[in-house]
């Protein structure tokens, strides 16, 4: 990642060493439930969840949402309004295949280690406290855990503390779905290596900024600053599908130790740059990425909506940045110069000619709407 106040022209260092991997598809709630008290999960002594099977053919949930057309928001992603919710206090393994989970507010960890199981119209909320964690409030880390599908849910934790806590961590060669999701006060909303990833119509935005965070202690530019991510892939073939979401690359305030700083005042605003995140960030720490497929989303805010600036991604075939619509309220590194995509001379990616300046976005000027991507520090692509 670039940074704000330092040399506005250099690519970003990574320092991950775990990372989150999911896919979520939309499955309907449906007719005919059946309740089985602590069928494929469980609980800490005195709770006790209950599991629903859904027959998931019937039903729609919330108003008349298309995938790549309706633009995610509040309103129609995560636990539709009027939910009523049975809270989890204690960490929760979902260890049984097939389970149907819905309706539950996790407040602790959630596990997932069986196939073909699904959480729909929940809340992931973690501890009321934590620290250093390197998971995710869903820990899909299992070869397991695979055909996981994440459905209307909401992530936001409750802890302000629990840095490098992100949405949903995804690896070992698990497959997961996340479908219209809410996701915010993450450090990432979802960190994905050696697994399949498919995000589809989630909202993501205002993750969480810590700058105490110790995974970050050796970075050049700011130590101890938290990278955050809408998405973040750390390496492998997936595949990797990421469609019709939502990037709202602005953070908010997690923890300020008053010792390592926090992002410059923001000359437009007068307070702290929130442009800090990235909507995703493609960081080839276990292996090449490859066989990803990003469109029809939206981006907006942070320090670059795009970027793959590691030198260890040089020869690969990306895959796929297509019609996608981008926002101008990036960082702006000077001469006007704002990073929607940036990546590496020598990564191939396909696509980036039909990205284009969101004609919907205030901060796009009338001059630059609709206007298709070239290569250049104003036209949308930027090639290190």
């Amino acid at each position: 990642m670039t940074t704000p106040g330092s040399d506005a022209r250099a690519p970003r260092t990574f320092n991950r060493r775990n990372v989150l991997r999911l896919a979520f598809t939309a499955v309907p709630i449906g007719v005919g439930v059946l309740a089985f008290p602590r069928l494929g999960g469980t609980a800490a002594a005195g709770t006790t969840p209950t599991i629903n099977i859904i027959d998931a053919v019937s039903q729609s949930i919330g108003t008349t949402f298309v995938l790549g057309t309706t633009k995610p928001d509040a309103s129609t992603t995560g636990v539709p309004a009027g939910t009523s919710l049975v809270d989890v206090t204690g960490a929760f393994t979902a260890s049984v295949a097939g389970a149907v989970i819905t309706n539950k507010r996790f407040r602790n960890y959630v596990y997932v280690r069986a196939a073909n199981v699904t959480f729909r119209n929940c809340e992931f909320r973690g501890p009321a406290s934590g620290a250093f964690v390197t998971y995710g409030l869903v820990d899909c880390r299992s070869s397991a855990a695979t055909n996981v599908l994440i459905d209307r849910c909401t992530f936001a934790a409750t802890a302000t503390n629990m840095y490098w806590c992100n949405g949903v961590s995804v690896r070992s060669g698990a497959s997961v779905t996340v479908n219209r999701c809410n996701i915010s006060a993450v450090a990432d909303g979802l960190n994905v290596s050696g697994a399949s990833l498919t995000a589809t119509g989630n909202y993501i935005h205002d993750l969480y900024f810590f700058n105490n965070s110790v995974d970050h202690a050796s970075d050049a530019y700011h130590p101890y600053w938290e990278h955050n991510d809408g998405i973040q892939i750390s390496g492998g073939a997936g595949p990797y599908m990421i469609r019709g979401n939502y990037f709202s690359s602005y953070v908010q305030l997690g923890t300020n130790d008053g010792i390592h700083g926090i992002p410059a005042i923001d000359p437009a605003t007068g307070s702290w740059n929130r442009r800090w995140g990235a909507g995703i960030t493609a960081s080839p720490d276990s292996g090449q990425i490859t066989n990803a497929t990003i469109t029809q989303n939206w981006f907006e805010g942070g320090t670059a909506s795009f970027q793959s600036s590691s030198s260890g991604e040089v020869g690969a075939n990306f895959g796929t940045i297509s019609s996608n619509r981008f926002g101008m309220d990036q960082y702006n590194y000077g001469s006007s110069s704002r990073y929607q995509i940036r990546y590496k001379s020598g990564i191939t990616i396909a696509g980036l000619g039909t990205n284009l300046f969101d004609p919907s976005c205030a901060s796009v000027p009338s001059s630059m709407k609709d206007q298709t991507f070239t290569v250049s520090f104003t036209g949308g692509i930027r090639i290190d």
